[in-house]
């Protein structure tokens, strides 16, 4: 038989925990009550797929953000969408084409209260609510998706992009983590070649949503909002550092709420945001390869005059052709643009030394 007190001991243990477990996971999550309750396999297993399915299916349109709704009576309130970029690599940049093709992985996180699951949580591995529940596969089914909204970010001066792979993970009170992984082609209206090839280049990546404005969803930059990962083969080396042709030096990330109007909406904002990679060509080889030469053509000109006027004139001739032949190879290398380079100072300047030094051999 049990006895009173120890009745009274149970009675307290249980208050107790059903105290910690209402103080762990509350009644409701933003004004929104759970959405699926325990539900078991025959083998007495937790059906997480099932609660999942049941809760996020309840959910009216995948095209639904939270921001839709004023539940507990606070105000519609935007979605708050955190990211954080993660470059792997630099892989090519078009001078011709004022273009970049990165390859890197774009995380977000935000929280649609409507996924409240607590009782689900309750049965599952602690050190899972930090790394989340992986449910791509059920967002990827194309027979049974779920109608999870996810944000429609979009890159503005994406050219082309490839989806390499995602990772969507669930986390406690309704907490979302997606990661993708791109390569994408950005053109970079920015790209200047006043100081080529000793120039540097703001490399941006700007992104935002296609359908929800400033009032649906914000875009928040994490701290830090770009990490550069590295490889564990080469000293843990950052993989943009192993770039042989430009140099990195530093990154900016902001988020900025821009006014794009339109006819029926013409005090319509859109959160917007930027990443900037600096880089620095890396110079040398193109010093050494076209300015040498070209260095070196000037002086043999000078040593020409220890000679005779008419192999001085030939000599000169000679180098203004090779001279001209090298800076169409420059000129291949970059737009041609509507100022003058460096390089082309320097060229120009080796022309007219030239030019000149034709014009005294031929008076003498």
């Amino acid at each position: 038989k049990v006895s009173k007190f120890n009745l009274m001991i149970l009675e307290i243990i249980f208050i107790f925990a059903l105290v910690g477990w209402s103080h762990a996971y509350p009644a409701t999550n933003q004004g929104w009550p759970p959405c699926a309750y325990p539900t078991f396999t025959t083998a007495g297993v937790l059906d997480t797929r099932a609660m999942i399915y049941n809760c996020i299916n309840n959910i009216s349109s995948s095209q639904v953000p939270p921001s839709y709704y004023d539940i507990d009576g606070s105000g519609y309130n935007p979605v708050n969408v955190s990211v954080q970029f993660a470059i792997n690599n630099l892989i090519q940049v078009d001078d011709l084409q004022s273009s970049i093709t990165m390859d890197f992985y774009f995380r977000c996180t935000w929280v649609d209260p409507r996924i409240y699951i607590p009782e689900m949580w309750s049965y599952i591995n602690p050190e899972a609510h930090i790394d989340g529940l992986v449910i791509t596969p059920f967002v990827e089914n194309s027979n049974e998706a779920l109608n999870l909204w996810l944000p429609d970010f979009y890159f503005l001066d994406a050219s082309s992009q490839d989806l390499i792979v995602q990772t969507i993970k669930l986390r406690p009170n309704g907490t979302i983590y997606w990661s993708r992984h791109f390569v994408v082609t950005l053109a970079q209206q920015t790209m200047n070649f006043v100081n080529f090839p000793l120039d540097s280049q703001n490399f941006s990546i700007r992104f935002q949503s296609y359908a929800y404005d400033s009032k649906l969803l914000r875009i928040h930059m994490v701290n830090p909002a770009v990490v550069l990962l590295t490889d564990p083969q080469n000293n843990n080396m950052q993989n943009v550092a192993m770039n042989v042709l430009w140099d990195y030096d530093s990154w900016t990330a902001y988020s900025q709420n821009s006014y794009q109007p339109i006819s029926y909406n013409p005090t319509r904002y859109f959160w917007v945001g930027y990443v900037n990679l600096k880089f620095s060509r890396a110079s040398d080889g193109v010093i050494y390869r076209l300015g040498l030469p070209v260095t070196i053509c000037l002086i043999v000109v000078g040593f020409a005059f220890w000679s005779t006027v008419e192999k001085r004139i030939e000599v000169t001739l000679q180098m203004l052709l090779v001279t001209a032949a090298l800076y169409l190879v420059i000129g291949q290398i970059i737009p041609f643009v509507g100022y003058l380079t460096r390089m082309d100072l320097f060229v120009t300047t080796v022309f007219l030394c030239l030019a000149g030094t034709i014009g005294i051999n031929f008076y003498t």
